[in-house]
């Protein structure tokens, strides 16, 4: 079987419907773009450590502090994005719909899927080449 491209990996199509009424399709990322968002991603919990270094846990952040790490996590993705969707957009969703479509996206970029071709229309996971993880203290 042959490598086509157009076949291996869908599109990065989102729709928001019925909660903001928006939908589209990602262009796809660059590799620089990818490798930025994952590593400013990771890097975001950095300035919240407490006297001895460790990283706080979420319920250990003020409200600012999570404010804070939430709207630099939507200036990431809208980004990465390329504004399709617009941070609008995804700031507009309720938590729980923005938190599973910035998770969808995050494993499409480093886990992608492909359809089938035992299945029409089923998908197959691919294994990732590279996984990205933050070395403590960098």
């Amino acid at each position: 079987m042959a490598f086509d491209a157009g076949k291996q990996v869908l599109a990065l199509e989102w729709n928001f419907r019925p909660h903001v009424d928006a939908n589209g399709v990602t262009p796809e990322p660059s590799d620089h773009a990818v490798s930025h968002f994952l590593y400013e991603s990771a890097s975001i919990y950095d300035d919240f450590r407490d006297q001895d270094g460790e990283l706080l846990t979420l319920v250990d952040l003020t409200e600012e502090q999570y404010q804070s790490i939430s709207e630099r996590l939507l200036d990431l993705v809208a980004e990465l994005t390329q504004d399709c969707p617009s941070r609008e957009q995804i700031a507009a969703l309720p938590h729980r719909i923005q938190k599973a479509y910035i998770a969808w996206l995050r494993k499409e970029l480093t886990d992608p899927e492909a359809p089938s071709g035992a299945t029409k229309g089923s998908r197959a996971p691919l294994r990732s080449v590279a996984s990205f993880t933050r070395p403590a203290g960098s």
